[in-house]
């Protein structure tokens, strides 16, 4: 993952498969991904889908867009390190790349 001063960040899971989207803190210990898929692109109709086999309720831009917010506790923040709560019990620790 990596995050910028402006508040952008990428997430790569794979080389092929990286979320991009914006950064901000609702609090202290809360950190959001907010990533907007695109109308009209392959991933929108497949969320779109996927939300409409599960009952769940999306989220849109003025655009159309579907815009996801995703909320992550801080677990602990250091010079080098980031440690999120991915669910309960589960974390996702970052280091900083020197």
């Amino acid at each position: 993952m990596t995050l910028t001063i402006d508040f952008a960040y990428e997430l790569e899971f794979t080389p092929k498969n990286i979320d991009r989207g914006q950064w901000f803190l609702t609090s202290e210990n809360t950190l959001v991904f907010q990533l907007i898929t695109k109308k009209g692109s392959s991933s929108y109709e497949m969320l779109k889908t996927a939300a409409q086999m599960f009952g769940k309720t999306l989220k849109y831009d003025s655009e159309g867009n579907i815009i996801e917010n995703i909320s992550h506790s801080i677990v602990s923040l250091e010079k080098d390190k980031l440690m999120l709560e991915y669910e309960k019990e589960y974390f996702q620790v970052y280091r900083k790349k020197k």
